[in-house]
């Protein structure tokens, strides 16, 4: 992850483009997800909030700044037998 030095000397890890990393969001196993490099879905189409990107705070009622009426929605898994 690359480190950004401020003004003040203090540094910070810039960890946006892990913001749907694997174990840190349910956004995508969700069906309205975009992708992970738009970090976009249905109910956010210019960019899915920070509040979503940890696993406890899962999109599962209407918000107020959303698109339409989009909630979080498993994926349907599909097993194949080898």
């Amino acid at each position: 992850m690359p480190l950004i030095t401020m003004p003040d000397g203090s540094v910070i890890i810039d960890d946006t483009r892990y913001k749907f990393g694997p174990g840190t969001s349910t956004c995508p196993f969700c069906v309205h997800f975009h992708g992970e490099e738009k970090g976009t879905c249905e109910a956010y189409p210019a960019g899915i909030p920070d509040r979503f990107s940890w696993k406890p705070n899962r999109h599962n009622v209407i918000e107020k700044d959303q698109v339409g009426d989009f909630i979080w929605k498993h994926k349907e898994r599909r097993y194949t037998s080898v």
